[in-house]
């Protein structure tokens, strides 16, 4: 039976010109809304799919968004159309901008057969152009680079791993933040050329900042610091110091300050421009480089604007709260016949990736349309959702939401808390899963929500203890830190260097091999094999009847060769099948030679080291998925990663635990392209502002954290408790829905 859309639904669908932006809540049928416009687009004007230009943010919204298109194209045997539409402009951000490159590619002053680089060969060749920098730093002009290095990695710590380690990702980060802002490289060098350039740019700024009352003191005494006049103004009126925390420290140390602030920047920028003249070397382009020419191109080239504005009459971008300013310059840019914003700023939590989420809510607030009903969850936790966050959005609720009756007398059946008698007693949380396994639940139909990384591995580890199987989508770095991925990498360095005793001792100890720990210790005393029991001897020589004649042909031939022999010569996957999510093993290691088959040029060594240096970047790479994806698991998954998802039972472990970290040096404001760095008490009043500016913004977007989390479930929330529950998202909820409401939620305590 086909759906009938509701009256907000349709007026939406019939939107066929003109700007409009659409404002959803959490489970009110947007994707839906997106795909039935499309076709009536196709259907009563008589557009092309190759007309409509619909942009989603991953891949699999792409491809999910693709689907339903071109199976109801199917159903209604619009057969070219569906065809048209599976290869047409349904696709990513950074597919669109790949498309405009290369079909504009001389326009945009490119090969058009360029190369995208990966995020492994970005960040390899990012920390070789930091490497690159420090290692000439003698041509440095004015010192300022060489006072940074010496300053931060200091004499006595001179060639020591870790402090160089620290001195290369604090400047790619840098490096990252720049490369990402929209800014050119000369407005930053301009910017940084000297701590007195950066201190009179960013003090004038600051000013303007303050309300009119400090201005005008701070201009009516021009020979007393303008940070001392302003504090003094703002302690005259009670409570107001409070909003600037930013000027409470008189920055006695400012000129050092941002002499280092100018060394780092500095130092980042020209490891930019290294860092561009390898990517030329590949003939690549890393994601960054292409939304930056992307952009630039559309809006320099009047030619590329017509021809995109041409092709494209209609223009739909889903998840638009996401965008970033430079993407908002690009869709601005289009004329197209209409073009629409789907989006809700109360799910705006990418702020880490620059997403900008005032740009968003300033257009909803000259006009919007709006999906307010919530088809997903069960009507109790609509009710607790509203009435939570109705009073923690304020008016930006109403957005996209129904009005809240606060009078009304409210149940919350379908909530539940899970009180454990101490802060991440996972076992506790575990011995609740399994109750509800055996009173029947689905383990698929569960999902456990985090906020961050750390807790995953424990919370994994207190489910199988229980017997339950996991489907772990968190823990960062989790591909290249996998057990199975060192193993392997350990192995390739044991063969390519006969003086590697800790690769080889490792090797042994893994299952490739799988020698006890015992033997391990023993022989890493002495090479005395007959002092192993005597099954231990014989899994070491028939090792050795394998991986002699290996080590004689790692310099003759590629990692990938290498790798595939070690597979399939050990008796890896059958060592496997006896652990723990084997199957995953399997396919992490399959995933693993097939990036070794895409770098056909890199030795076993090479390969390995690569690995290696990836794996201390901490790049973000997801584990293989496994063949049987039915198989009976418990979902285990950040918040992040679970936007745009629902389950039937969501329980949220860490409701306690939600306070936003400390903000860490240095710090970046992409608007105003000013950078933060302090050391050791010594700080710039741009690097205060930035921090509190920050901290703000993350206060703000950790309740879009914790609206999200909460609307995933459908039938079924659970909020983890513990202590007296008052703070964080539990004591939101308290708050919002009175002490006797929480008190009275059904609750399972061990």
């Amino acid at each position: 039976m086909e759906r009938k859309p509701t009256e907000e639904q349709l007026q939406i669908i019939a939107q066929d010109t003109g700007s409009s932006v659409v404002v959803a809540s959490a489970g009110s049928g947007k994707t839906y809304v997106v795909v039935e416009r499309y076709l009536r687009l196709l259907r009563e004007h008589g557009v092309r799919p190759s007309q409509i230009l619909t942009i989603t943010f991953t891949n699999k919204a792409a491809a999910e968004m693709k689907r339903r298109i071109v199976d109801r194209l199917i159903t209604s045997e619009m057969y070219e159309q569906a065809q048209e539409a599976e290869t047409g402009p349904i696709q990513t951000i950074h597919s669109f901008y790949e498309k405009i490159l290369r079909e504009n590619s001389v326009e945009a002053g490119i090969d058009p057969k360029f190369e995208l680089a990966s995020g492994g060969e970005s960040d390899r060749m990012k920390r070789d152009a930091v490497r690159h920098v420090i290692n000439t730093v003698e041509e440095d002009s004015n010192g300022l680079i060489s006072l940074f290095i010496k300053t931060t990695v200091g004499k006595a710590e001179y060639g020591q791993v870790g402090a160089y380690d620290k001195l290369e990702s604090e400047t790619i980060r840098v490096l990252n933040n720049f490369r990402s802002s929209g800014h050119e490289p000369n407005f930053f060098d301009n910017l940084y050329e000297s701590a007195e350039k950066f201190l009179s740019v960013t003090h004038q700024r600051l000013v303007g900042h303050l309300p009119e009352y400090m201005r005008n003191a701070i201009a009516d005494s021009p020979n007393v610091p303008w940070r001392d006049t302003a504090y003094a103004e703002a302690g005259k009126i009670k409570g107001e110091k409070s909003k600037y925390p930013w000027l409470k420290d008189r920055q006695e140390d400012e000129l050092l300050a941002a002499n280092l602030t100018c060394g780092l920047a500095q130092l980042a920028l020209r490891a930019w421009v290294a860092y561009e003249r390898l990517l030329a070397e590949s003939r690549a382009i890393d994601f960054d480089g292409l939304e930056s020419r992307a952009v630039r191109l559309v809006e320099s080239s009047k030619s590329v604007c017509q021809r995109l504005s041409r092709q494209y009459v209609h223009v739909i971008v889903d998840e638009s709260q996401d965008l970033n300013p430079n993407q908002f310059r690009l869709f601005d840019a289009i004329e197209a016949q209409s073009k629409m914003l789907v989006g809700d700023g109360k799910q705006s939590i990418y702020a880490f990736r620059n997403a900008d989420v005032t740009n968003f809510n300033r257009r909803a607030q000259q006009g919007y349309l709006k999906l307010s009903k919530n088809f997903r969850s069960n009507q109790t936790i609509i009710d607790m959702v509203d009435v939570v966050f109705s009073q923690a959005f304020g008016r930006d609720y109403f957005f996209s939401s129904v009005e809240v009756d606060f009078d009304a007398k409210r149940t919350f059946a379908n909530v539940e808390r899970l009180h454990l008698s101490s802060k991440a007693n996972w076992h506790e949380l575990a011995t609740y899963v399994r109750s509800m396994q055996l009173q029947g639940k689905s383990l698929n139909s569960i999902c456990i929500l985090i906020r961050r990384h750390r807790d995953a591995e424990a919370i994994q580890a207190a489910l199988r203890r229980q017997d339950i199987g996991v489907r772990m989508n968190a823990g960062q770095s989790s591909f290249f830190a996998r057990s199975e991925v060192r193993d392997l990498v350990n192995a390739l360095l044991a063969a390519t260097a006969k003086s590697n005793e800790f690769a080889l001792l490792a090797t042994l100890r893994s299952p490739i091999v799988g020698l006890t720990l015992d033997s391990i210790v023993l022989l890493a005393k002495s090479w005395d094999r007959s002092l192993l029991p005597v099954e231990e001897i014989l899994k070491l020589e028939k090792f050795e009847e394998w991986f002699n004649p290996l080590r004689a042909l790692v310099d003759h031939v590629p990692a990938s060769e290498i790798l595939s022999r070690i597979i399939n010569q050990s008796d890896l996957f059958l060592n496997f099948l006896s652990l723990s999510e084997g199957r995953r093993r399997i396919e992490n290691v399959r995933k693993l030679l097939l990036l070794s088959m895409n770098s056909p040029e890199l030795s076993a060594r090479q390969f390995a080291e690569r690995i290696r240096t990836i794996e201390r970047l901490r790049h973000d790479e997801g584990d293989a998925a496994t063949t049987d994806e039915s198989e009976e698991l418990v979902t285990l998954m950040t918040i992040h990663k679970a936007k745009g998802l629902e389950w039937d039972t969501v329980i949220i472990a860490d409701g306690m635990d939600h306070k936003s970290p400390p903000v860490s040096s240095p710090v970046f404001d992409a608007e105003s392209g000013w950078l933060g760095y302090w050391q050791k008490g010594k700080s710039t009043y741009a690097a205060e502002y930035i921090k509190h500016l920050k901290q703000t913004k993350e206060k703000e977007e950790l309740k879009r954290l914790q609206y999200v989390a909460m609307t995933r479930a459908k039938n079924h929330l659970v909020l983890t408790t513990w202590g007296d529950s008052s703070v964080g998202l539990i004591g939101l909820v308290k708050n919002s829905i009175g002490n006797d409401s929480f008190e009275s939620l059904t609750t399972w305590k061990p």
